[in-house]
């Protein structure tokens, strides 16, 4: 028996009882709240004479639908249903279907399983906690049922594996606020579906775990003091996005119609954030490179970071570069949020500490316009003990130095708080 499907079995039985357990348990201490079992089953009794006909027409047409094409079905119209606003009315479908496919045979236990997962998707975006962990737990039996009576369709199991993974950690980030936990399953979906893809069972790259690892690293950033930190190697996700992303290149680049599946808004604001995270934490070298893949990606604030990166890299840098690079951060600001805005200058002024760390003169206006900054971004206290200590002012830069370090231990801001020890362990 496969690794992975032993593994699936053992959790699957492990995670039945914790559901269990957990919503018996928030029924208790929300025993004043509504818990009633039939909450969507009853909505039909709330809609007007038209919009019942057009209701009970349309449930009609869909069931007839998926009695005629079976599970593939399933998907178009739970997605018809969201995409028009009716997520009660979904679920209340939900309900029809697996009363009337409720049979033991694989083709019933396949359209309930699916079907269960399309609600599950929508229970989570309503924050439904009991009735998201009520139906998670139906899907958790099922799963149970499948593997009990057709574990022989090992590509079906491996499938309902990876799906069960990444509901689990839906339920321990969301519901259970277990980040550890959460974590643990998405790391063992991205070793799944990597070998799934090797394997074939699916497609790569239409399928693929740029967004696990991405979910993973801000996790990842989360969990600064966690013991489970440690047994993880970041740097290894991280290069696996980068072979993702050039895996991805070379396929749209034969099917370009097919890019926008890959480069969706969702995807640009995801990465973005994760390109932020693993700037922070040191890893400018993967910056770069992930950001040259797919530019266009790329917001605003990132092709700043990426251009004053740019300058650290070179030597030949002329004065008329940097009053450019200036001038196009000014343009650019007021359409940044406060985050970007003080990510942007923070390294701006970095740079230009570093940059003229040999020139007085123009330290001197450097730290004017630095200590204009302070009150608005205290995050340029760094630069200002730093441009102090150049100006011969130790004393007062240690100072603030000492000031900054103590801000940032007690916000927690980890990466920033290193940054500044090492400053004061080389420039002091």
């Amino acid at each position: 028996m496969s690794f992975y499907i032993s593994g699936f079995e053992a959790d699957l039985s492990l995670e039945i009882g914790n559901v269990e357990r957990f919503l018996e348990e928030y029924k208790s201490i929300n025993s004043m709240l509504d818990f009633d079992q039939n909450r969507y089953d009853r909505i039909l009794l709330n809609y007007g004479t038209e919009k019942l006909k057009i209701a009970t027409s349309l449930l009609t047409t869909i069931l007839t639908d998926i009695e005629r094409k079976g599970l593939s079905a399933v998907n178009y119209v739970f997605e018809l249903l969201q995409s028009e606003g009716e997520t009660d009315l979904a679920v209340f479908l939900a309900n029809r279907i697996f009363e009337k496919h409720s049979s033991c045979e694989i083709e019933d236990l396949l359209i309930r399983t699916q079907t269960y997962s399309k609600v599950l998707s929508i229970l989570i975006q309503k924050k439904d906690i009991y009735f998201f962990t009520y139906y998670l737990l139906g899907y958790l039996k099922e799963l149970k049922r499948f593997l009990r009576d057709y574990r022989y369709l090992v590509e079906d199991v491996y499938r309902s594996a990876t799906m069960f993974n990444q509901y689990m950690y839906i339920y321990y980030m969301t519901i259970i606020d277990d980040r550890e936990k959460a974590l643990g399953y998405l790391i063992k979906d991205i070793d799944l579906r990597e070998f799934l893809f090797r394997k074939g069972i699916l497609s790569f790259p239409e399928f693929n775990n740029l967004f696990h690892i991405i979910n993973l690293a801000g996790l990842y950033f989360q969990l600064e003091d966690s013991v489970i930190r440690l047994t993880i190697d970041l740097e290894s996700y991280i290069k696996k996005l980068k072979d993702e992303l050039l895996e991805i290149n070379r396929f749209v680049k034969k099917h370009p119609d097919k890019k926008f599946f890959f480069l969706n808004p969702e995807l640009k604001k995801y990465l973005n954030e994760f390109l932020a995270n693993i700037y922070v934490s040191g890893f400018e070298d993967y910056y770069m490179e992930i950001s040259e893949v797919f530019p266009e990606l790329l917001t605003n604030d990132h092709k700043m970071i990426i251009k004053i990166l740019e300058f650290y890299r070179r030597d030949n840098i002329t004065t008329k570069e940097i009053e450019d690079l200036r001038e196009e951060i000014d343009r650019l600001f007021n359409n940044l949020s406060f985050e970007k805005k003080e990510r942007v200058v923070y390294l701006f002024y970095n740079f230009l500490v570093d940059f003229y760390s040999e020139d007085s003169s123009k330290l001197v206006i450097i730290r004017k316009e630095i200590e204009d900054k302070v009150a608005k971004f205290p995050v340029m206290k760094i630069p200002l003990f730093r441009v102090l200590n150049f100006l011969g002012y130790s004393d007062k830069a240690s100072k603030i130095a000492e000031e900054v370090k103590k801000e940032l231990a007690i916000s927690g801001r980890e990466t920033l708080l290193k940054a500044v020890e090492k400053y004061i362990e080389e420039e002091f």
